[in-house]
């Protein structure tokens, strides 16, 4: 848990709105969103008030950089964030568990794999319509034939 000496401690708190999952902060942030707070003088970035291990960086887990909750801030290497969050328009991982891929279909929302599979459906119930349009044309034309 953060701990700060008592009058930065109330100014913190006023500063943050809980949610169910995240305590979000709703003062002044950086250009990058990450939230700042006014001490000694100046203005820093939180992460700059906690001693951060060398070679090492703060992560969100939560994915949002106004978060201030400690449960979702952990230290890691700049190489294990870019991995468990690649950013923008770079290889992520696929939900279903497919390995990592470097070509992305449908906007980023599915990679080869699951394009292929997806294709393969698509090709399996087109087959099977185009089987029913074809039972259904032949019985027609029988009863063309046998009515008349």
């Amino acid at each position: 848990m953060i701990e700060f000496p008592t009058n930065l401690g109330l100014r913190f708190w006023e500063k943050v709105q809980k949610t169910s999952t995240c305590w979000n902060w709703n003062s002044v942030t950086d250009e990058k969103g990450y939230p700042l707070f006014w001490k000694d003088g100046s203005a820093r970035r939180l992460a700059a008030l906690i001693t951060v291990p060398e070679k090492m960086q703060l992560s969100h887990l939560c994915g949002n950089k106004s978060c201030v909750n400690p449960s979702h801030i952990i230290f890691e290497t700049p190489g294990e964030n870019k991995r468990r969050n690649p950013g923008p328009g770079r290889p992520r991982a696929c939900p279903r568990g497919h390995s990592v891929y470097a070509r992305r279909y449908r906007n980023g929302t599915e990679c080869a794999e699951c394009a292929l599979e997806r294709a393969r459906e698509k090709y399996r119930i087109d087959e099977v319509f185009r089987e029913k349009i074809k039972r259904t044309q032949r019985e027609n034309y029988r009863r063309k034939i046998t009515n008349g």
